[in-house]
């Protein structure tokens, strides 16, 4: 794993940081010694990753987030600098992914799919890209996904909630470059994730069929593209979606 220094003391908030992509963030934010809030609905998931920051030498914070909660929201960025002091990265992991043919979808399982990965993303964004400008300094990735690039059967208010991502991450960076704040967003195919895994059954075979390099990605591998993203070394990258996909087109 990269190394980066100029992370030392500095502050992350993950959105979803409390199990898969999330937690593998934090966990390598820690190894690069950043102080993190780690915001999620479990508050026992959440402290067993807030404990891992004491390993490292970090402070870490827990946060229960409803993400389509704008108190809430504000809340968990009130708590991150009365906490730990700034703002510097946010990393939005929150989401769902459940499926269901288009044809028998009940408004409310779109609405619940665009208010968490959707709205959610929007309204961690703003809270804490608000203190990024205002310090001059900033770094947000979102999670997307492959699907929204390709489709997916049974996953259209997912697929509609990941490509709108990566809309608002594109639109967003041409408010914000200027104050000195980056915003860029990756697209997963198939990660070894419990969200993914669970309950794929016989699937998962004609899912490694189709993936060139026929395997799953890993959270680590998603975690270190991640953190390229957030620190200096890619300090002029904005603006941009980055499939992780294994060579599926």
């Amino acid at each position: 794993m990269a190394k980066y220094p100029e992370m030392q003391r500095r502050v992350a908030v993950i959105t979803g940081g409390a199990g898969g992509i999330g937690k593998g963030v934090a966990l390598k934010l820690f190894e690069n010694g950043a102080n993190v809030v780690i915001a999620d609905l479990d508050p026992e998931a959440i402290e067993r990753v807030v404990s891992h920051g004491a390993e490292f030498g970090c402070k870490a914070v827990g946060y229960t987030l409803d993400v389509r909660d704008e108190k809430s929201v504000q809340g968990m960025a009130d708590t991150c600098m009365r906490e730990l002091g700034r703002l510097d990265y946010l990393v939005n992991c929150a989401g769902i992914f459940k499926s269901v043919p288009m044809l028998d979808m009940t408004l409310e399982q779109w609405e619940e799919a665009i208010g968490i990965n959707l709205t959610g993303t929007f309204l961690c964004m703003q809270k804490c890209a608000r203190i990024m400008a205002e310090a001059g300094y900033g770094s947000i990735v979102n999670l997307s996904s492959h699907a929204a690039v390709r489709g997916s059967a049974n996953h259209t208010h997912y697929c509609a909630s990941k490509e709108g991502i990566i809309g608002l991450t594109r639109a967003f960076m041409r408010e914000i470059s200027e104050s000195g704040v980056r915003v860029n967003s990756i697209a997963p195919d198939i990660i070894k994730t419990r969200m993914t895994m669970e309950g794929a059954g016989s699937r998962k075979q004609a899912w490694i069929e189709r993936i060139p390099m026929k395997r799953f990605g890993e959270i680590e591998e998603c975690a270190d593209l991640i953190l390229y993203l957030l620190s200096e070394s890619s300090s002029y990258i904005t603006g941009q979606n980055i499939c992780i996909t294994g060579g599926t087109i």
